[in-house]
């Protein structure tokens, strides 16, 4: 996996990894979040989302853009939407900044892995899967990108599915867990149609 530009950027630890275009609205409400939603909204509207759980952050994440704020509330919190652009490795977390209340962090972003296409045996069970979806009462959003990230989104993977995937070496190791999820994916289509047609599969 290749690490390229380096940066200093605010971060807001969440148990969500997002994706390259996938969206998420949240609910701000904590004084530090306030702050930093205050501060995007006048300014560079770029913040991370290191991925979370319980009090671990841990070590990837997504770089995200504030698009809008939705609602406005007397006391103060928000309900914004914000939009993942990219995937980056954290280096470097600092609980508080100078004056700021929310936290730092300095990260490389993989720009690499946004690029990074899937092979041609991956596109074509993908193609096959999408095939057999048509006409079943399974519906979710598929892509004709051979973006990996694209066609991981696609999957509807779990965060921790994401991040585990975003860890793998290299290519090829991205590559064979695609394929896996792809197919467990088409096996589950092909049972419910058929279950649909009066058979069931033992």
């Amino acid at each position: 996996m290749t690490l390229s530009e380096k940066l200093e950027i605010p971060l807001f630890p969440l148990s969500v990894f997002l994706l390259p275009g996938e969206r998420m609205q949240l609910h701000i409400f904590e004084p530090r979040y306030k702050q930093l939603f205050a501060e995007l909204e006048e300014g560079d509207n770029r913040f991370g989302i290191p991925y979370a759980t319980g009090r671990v952050t841990r070590k990837f994440g997504s770089r995200c853009r504030l698009l809008r704020v939705i609602k406005r509330y007397s006391s103060g919190e928000l309900d914004v939407l914000v939009e993942s652009e990219g995937i980056f490795k954290l280096d470097d977390f600092q609980q508080m900044k100078e004056d700021k209340l929310y936290p730092f962090g300095k990260v490389s972003l993989l720009r690499e892995l946004n690029r990074e296409e899937v092979d041609e045996h991956v596109m074509q069970t993908y193609d096959a899967m999408c095939e057999n979806l048509s006409g079943s009462d399974l519906h979710f959003h598929t892509v004709e990108s051979r973006s990996t990230l694209a066609i991981l989104s696609s999957l509807n993977a779990s965060s921790e599915e994401k991040y585990r995937f975003v860890q793998l070496p290299d290519t090829a190791s991205r590559n064979s867990c695609l394929l896996g999820m792809i197919r467990i994916l088409d096996s589950l289509i092909l049972q419910e149609k058929a279950t649909e047609e009066g058979f069931y599969l033992s």
